[in-house]
C-alpha cells in the first residue's frame, strides 16, 4: 500500500519518517540551496567569485577572527582546497588575515571592509526570498526549520527563547 499523500501527491508532513518524506526534505534542501544560489551567482561572477568563495564570506562575516582551520572545519573542506579560495580573497582585498596573538602559526580571517559590503550586498540578494518565506510560514515553524537544519549540521540545538 502506498503512503498517504497530500491531495498534491506530496508526501504528508505528518509521516515525516517515511522514506518518501525523507527523501522529498532532501530534494527541498537540494533545490532551496540552488534557488538562493542562483540568486546571488550573477553578482559573484561579476566580481570574479564562484559559490565557495561566497560559502567562505558568509562564515567569515558571521565569525570574525576565525581561524583558517575553523572555516576548514565549519566549510567542510580540505586546506588544499581553501587556500586557493582564501588567497583570491585576499587578492581582492576582501579578506585580511592576520596572525593569532597567541599562537603567530595561526591565521584569524576578517573581512575588509571592501569584503563585508560585498557579503552585505550578496546577501541583500536573498534577503527578501528568506524573509518572504520565513514570513509565510510563521515564527513557530521558522524555529522547527532551524532545529532541523541545526540537527543536520551537527550543532548544538538552538535556544529559541535567547
Amino acid at each position: 500500500m502506498p503512503p498517504p499523500h497530500s491531495p498534491s501527491g506530496v508526501p504528508s508532513p505528518s509521516l515525516f519518517l517515511r522514506e518518501d518524506a525523507l527523501k522529498r526534505g532532501v530534494e527541498l534542501i537540494l533545490r532551496a540551496q540552488a534557488a538562493l544560489g542562483d540568486a546571488a551567482n550573477d553578482l559573484l561572477a561579476k566580481h570574479e567569485l564562484g559559490k565557495a568563495h561566497h560559502r567562505a564570506l558568509i562564515m567569515i562575516a558571521r565569525n570574525p577572527g576565525l581561524s583558517l582551520t575553523d572555516l576548514q572545519h565549519l566549510l567542510r573542506v580540505r586546506k588544499q582546497s581553501l587556500a586557493p579560495i582564501t588567497d583570491h580573497l585576499v587578492a581582492k582585498g576582501l579578506l585580511d588575515l592576520r596572525p593569532a596573538s597567541r599562537d603567530r602559526r595561526m591565521r584569524l580571517a576578517t573581512l575588509t571592509e571592501k569584503g563585508r559590503d560585498l557579503e552585505q550586498l550578496v546577501f541583500a540578494t536573498i534577503r527578501d526570498r528568506m524573509a518572504n518565506a520565513y514570513r509565510h510560514a510563521g515564527p513557530k515553524a521558522v524555529g522547527g526549520f532551524w532545529d532541523v537544519l541545526t540537527a543536520l549540521a551537527g550543532e548544538d540545538p538552538i535556544d529559541h527563547e535567547g
